[in-house]
């Protein structure tokens, strides 16, 4: 199987579009269908028909040219010659059919009607090759593939002629042989126009095809791009976010450290700052009231004064917190 692989690609070259590896292929798969075909034929033949009077080296001979010849575009395909490659297959199985055939009636005295018709048949058959290995775009080449068949078909008779082994020749005289070439011609248009339509829907196709293909890179490239522009505004949000974040980080610490700030200001009015007021209005109180000693008086006086010293104190110790809260 790996050898049959290799055949079939053989010649297939990398980075190439798809309608040149299809002909590549085509051509290889047609070229390797003909050599099992002649080894079918051959083998058959000297299996059930070794009765037929061909020499058996001859039929050997014939067997081995056509096994070359089909093999030579493979191998022009190998080297690259892609071109000369499918015109050589073209023109290989309608030469071939013709010294095959007129090789062997070339030593007949009489030609049986079923001989010409044989002939007819290969040449119809392989006549559609030029449309499956040629591109319409390649018009020069088609009409190249196409040229031997139509001229086989058309001057049918008159190629046998020239080698004297034509039906007026040497043919078994038959009624209605006459309509043969009327008929060949026939069939022969009906199966080229069949096969051009069909290469001109492939072609079309692939036209198509090509069109949805840069289609979908256009898209795929609309996609990078978007996606791009959405990575790139995505680390933008990220970057705003962070700073933002470090923003109310900043802001949490200043509110954090105002709190405490708030905290510290009530302890102070809490405790250390309505301690001495409270303790002087008392005090103050005392004093009001004429039924107080002297002594008493000096006492509360005294007290006073202690809590007036006392209050003095919590008062410088806001006014340095305050200051604190400003610089901050």
């Amino acid at each position: 199987m790996n050898i049959v692989k290799n055949i079939i690609s053989s010649g297939i070259p990398v980075g190439k579009t798809y309608p040149v590896k299809r002909g590549l292929l085509i051509s290889n798969y047609i070229c390797f269908i003909l050599i099992v075909c002649i080894t079918f034929l051959f083998t058959i033949r000297n299996t059930f028909y070794n009765y037929i009077d061909i020499d058996a080296k001859l039929c050997i001979y014939y067997y081995s040219v056509g096994v070359l010849a089909f093999m030579t575009p493979i191998l022009l395909n190998r080297f690259g010659l892609i071109h000369i490659s499918r015109i050589i297959l073209c023109y290989i199985p309608v030469l071939f059919t013709w010294y095959l055939f007129i090789s062997q009636m070339l030593g007949l005295n009489q030609i049986q009607t079923n001989i010409f018709d044989s002939i007819r048949i290969y040449i119809l058959v392989f006549s559609v090759i030029p449309y499956l290995v040629f591109e319409r775009k390649n018009w020069e080449f088609l009409l190249i593939g196409v040229l031997p068949y139509f001229i086989s078909i058309l001057f049918f008779e008159n190629i046998l002629s020239f080698y004297e082994v034509g039906y007026q020749q040497k043919g078994i005289p038959e009624t209605g042989y006459e309509l043969m070439q009327l008929r060949s011609i026939t069939a022969y248009l009906i199966l080229n126009s069949a096969s051009y339509a069909f290469q001109s829907i492939i072609n079309s196709n692939d036209q198509y095809n090509g069109t949805l293909i840069q289609r979908l890179k256009n898209i795929n490239q609309e996609l990078i791009s978007s996606k791009r522009q959405l990575t790139e505004l995505n680390n933008k949000l990220e970057l705003k976010v962070q700073e933002r974040t470090e923003e109310i980080v900043v802001s949490n610490q200043h509110l954090k450290a105002k709190n405490k700030q708030l905290a510290d200001f009530a302890f102070f009015n809490s405790h250390k700052l309505r301690a001495p007021v409270a303790n002087i209005l008392g005090l103050i109180n005392l004093l009001e009231q004429g039924s107080i000693t002297r002594s008493d008086r000096d006492l509360i006086i005294d007290k006073v004064k202690q809590s007036s010293n006392v209050l003095e104190n919590v008062v410088s110790e806001i006014n340095l917190l305050l200051e604190k809260n400003t610089s901050t």
